[in-house]
C-alpha cells in the first residue's frame, strides 16, 4: 500500500499511490477547525475534486497575513478539509498548488487512460 504522508512539519496532505489516485480528506463542518479525530477520514478520488479552497479559520485582527487559513476540497458536492493543519497567511499558497497539481495529474491520468478503451 502505498501512501504518501509527510509528518515532518509539511502541509499534512496524504494521498495514495504511486500516481497519486486518492486523497485522505476529513469532513468540514461549518464553523469548526478541521477534525482531529484518529477515525473521522476518508479517501476520495483526486479527479472528483471540483475546487480547493483557502478558507479562515482563525482570523483576528485586521491583518490577513496573521490569519490562520485552512485548505478545504470540494468534490461531488461536499466540502472536506485537505489537511488538519492550519497555515500562517500567505503560507497557505504552497499547500493550495500542491493539490492542484495533484488535481490536474489525477484528472490527466482518468482521461489518458479513457482513451485507452
Amino acid at each position: 500500500m502505498a501512501v504518501v504522508v509527510d509528518l515532518l512539519g509539511g502541509d499534512g496532505i496524504a494521498v495514495h499511490g504511486e500516481l497519486p489516485i486518492w486523497l485522505r480528506v476529513y469532513p468540514s463542518v461549518e464553523g469548526r477547525l478541521p477534525s482531529f479525530s484518529v477515525d473521522d477520514w476518508r479517501w476520495i478520488r483526486l479527479s472528483s475534486v471540483q475546487e480547493v479552497q483557502p478558507r479562515r479559520a482563525i482570523a483576528m485582527g485586521e491583518d490577513p497575513a496573521k490569519w490562520q487559513l485552512m485548505v478545504n476540497v470540494v468534490a461531488n458536492g461536499q466540502v472536506y478539509h485537505a489537511t488538519q493543519r492550519l497555515f500562517l497567511g500567505a503560507s497557505v499558497e504552497k499547500p493550495v498548488e500542491r493539490l492542484l497539481t495533484l488535481v490536474s495529474a489525477a484528472v490527466s491520468e482518468e482521461q489518458r487512460r479513457r482513451m485507452q478503451l
